[in-house]
């Protein structure tokens, strides 16, 4: 278990935590975390992806924010992966979203179909009008649509 403080985030016994005395780690609700991944992303790097990803659920965030900028390439493994990761979220009711996706990614995100049940925003965060870019009024509405 991970604790956000002052200091970062670290281990639950490194923050001053005794497990044994105190079994039940705090209650964390983080609002936002953002991961920015820099490199591809395919099955050869999905384990550094994972293990920050686990540490970044155990905070309970309300939406995750993934930034692609620095990712040249992602395959279907991490697609697949980033689908799991959204499920739960989605189950523990925070979003995920994914942010400034290069040209080619967003090409094999929208053929994928990712883009239809994922928030994918450009770089700017939100198209002109205000709306996430994937064209759903509110992440609200996409988990309805998803949970129907």
């Amino acid at each position: 278990m991970w604790v956000a403080d002052s200091e970062g985030m670290r281990p639950y016994a490194e923050a001053g935590h005794d497990a044994a005395a105190d079994p039940a780690p705090p209650d964390l609700n983080v609002a936002r975390v953002e991961i920015v991944l820099n490199g591809e992303l395919d099955l050869h790097t999905l384990s550094h992806l994972h293990a920050r990803l686990e540490r970044v659920l155990s905070l309970r965030p309300k939406h995750v924010v993934i930034e692609l900028a620095g990712c040249p390439f992602i395959d279907a493994t991490a697609i697949s992966f980033l689908m799991d990761a959204h499920r739960q979220l989605w189950l523990a009711g925070g979003l995920l979203s994914l942010r400034s996706p290069s040209d080619r990614i967003r090409r094999i995100l929208r053929a994928a179909r990712v883009d239809t049940v994922l928030d994918v925003t450009p770089a700017g965060g939100q198209a002109p009008d205000g709306r996430p870019t994937n064209g759903s009024p509110e992440p609200s509405a996409m988990r309805r649509t998803l949970s129907a």
